[in-house]
C-alpha cells in the first residue's frame, strides 16, 4: 500500500536539499550507503507531486555509477521494480521510526541481490573496490553488517 505525500513547501525544500547536498560532499560514508541515505532523505523532502521516486532512485543510480561504474548498467529503478511493494514498505517503517535505519537496510539487500544475480555475466562486479580492498559484493555484505549496527 503506497502512503499519501504532501510536496515540501518551496522555501523548505531549497533549505534541506541544500542541506542534503552539502552533507552528501561533506560525509565519510561508504557510498553503498551514502547513497541511500540520499534516496531515502531526498523521499522523505517530497519536493514534487509526481516522480519523486523515480528521482530519488536516478539519484542513487547517479551516486552509485561515479563509485563504480557497473551501477551504470544496473540501474536503481531497475532493481526496485521486482520490489515496489516492499520498498514503499521501507519508506514506510522508516518514516514511522524516524530513522532511515529500515529504508538502508532494504535498499542495501536489493542491491546485493542483484549483484549476486549479474555477478556472472558481469565481470566488472569482481573489481577490486574502496572497502577494505573487497570485492563490490563483499563490500555490500559488510555495508549490510555495518547498518545493523548504526542508527542513521
Amino acid at each position: 500500500m503506497m502512503t499519501s505525500w504532501k510536496t515540501s513547501q518551496p522555501m523548505i525544500f531549497r533549505k534541506r536539499s541544500e542541506s542534503e547536498f552539502q552533507w552528501l560532499e561533506a560525509t565519510e560514508l561508504h557510498p553503498l550507503i551514502k547513497s541511500c541515505v540520499f534516496h531515502y532523505e531526498f523521499e522523505f523532502i517530497h519536493p514534487f507531486v509526481d516522480g519523486n521516486g523515480r528521482m530519488g532512485r536516478l539519484w542513487q543510480t547517479l551516486l552509485l555509477s561515479r563509485w563504480n561504474p557497473v551501477f551504470g548498467d544496473i540501474a536503481v529503478e531497475s532493481m526496485i521494480h521486482e520490489h515496489q511493494q516492499e520498498y514503499y514498505d521501507a519508506i514506510n517503517r522508516s518514516n514511522a521510526a524516524v530513522n532511515s535505519g529500515p529504508f538502508i537496510e532494504f535498499m542495501l539487500q536489493v542491491i546485493k541481490q542483484t549483484l549476486i544475480k549479474n555477478v556472472t555475466v558481469n565481470d566488472t562486479l569482481n573489481v577490486t573496490v574502496n572497502f577494505d580492498g573487497m570485492k563490490t559484493p563483499d563490500a555490500v555484505f559488510a555495508c549490510i553488517a555495518e547498518i545493523r549496527s548504526t542508527n542513521f
